[in-house]
């Protein structure tokens, strides 16, 4: 095994690291491995390939699909998962201002047929966003509402829509729940030493 390392052979993934190590530092990661594969304190993984061929050790990386392709699933990304008969859809996890739907790891029920929303609901104390929850509905919410001097106690958003069960993403970002003042209204008459309008307030979900 350590005349493997010895004629050690970097393979394609590597080439661009090699201006990285000199020789010293090649010679002591070889005598590393060597110790460390003799005495099974290391395995191969999904991301390491091991080739062995007469005189040689050829070591690769296994490309990472969420880093050299940007593949990943992105946040809120909805998928069937349908168990059977019954017709089910998950979201990758994506966040409101840093926070988790409480039922984002569960499976949601759908029909399969017609126009059905996936949607987002947001709980407020008219300051800031106090949970999170999501529902498949089958119709679309209504456009987020303005009230007068304080943010609606809930705001909507909706993730995906699915149409007879083929998904449509609509949300592909972690989002940003935020106050936005709406408009303000004049006063008819305002108290001395108070302002002279009112303002209204919604949610922007960006």
């Amino acid at each position: 095994m350590k005349q493997w390392l010895e004629q050690l052979v970097l393979a394609d993934d590597f080439r661009s690291l090699r201006k990285y190590f000199t020789r010293a530092r090649i010679n002591a990661l070889i005598h590393v491995l060597w110790f460390l594969l003799r005495s099974n304190h290391v395995t191969v993984g999904p991301g390491l390939r091991l080739k062995r061929s007469p005189g040689h050790l050829h070591i690769s990386l296994r490309k990472s699909p969420l880093i050299s392709g940007g593949s990943g699933p992105h946040p809120w990304k909805a998928t069937r998962a349908d168990n059977g008969a019954t017709k089910k859809v998950t979201l990758h996890p994506g966040t409101v201002n840093g926070f988790l739907p409480s039922n984002i790891l569960e499976a949601l029920t759908i029909t399969g047929t017609g126009t059905e929303y996936i949607q987002l609901t947001g709980d407020t104390n008219g300051h800031s966003t106090t949970s999170l929850s999501l529902s498949i509905e089958t119709t679309a919410p209504e456009p987020n509402a303005a009230a007068e001097g304080v943010a609606p106690s809930e705001w909507r958003d909706v993730i995906a829509v699915l149409v007879d069960g083929a998904i449509f993403q609509v949300r592909e970002t972690n989002l940003i729940a935020s106050v936005a003042e709406a408009g303000i209204v004049d006063k008819v008459s305002p108290t001395p030493g108070t302002l002279t309008y009112t303002p209204w307030y919604s949610w922007s979900i960006a």
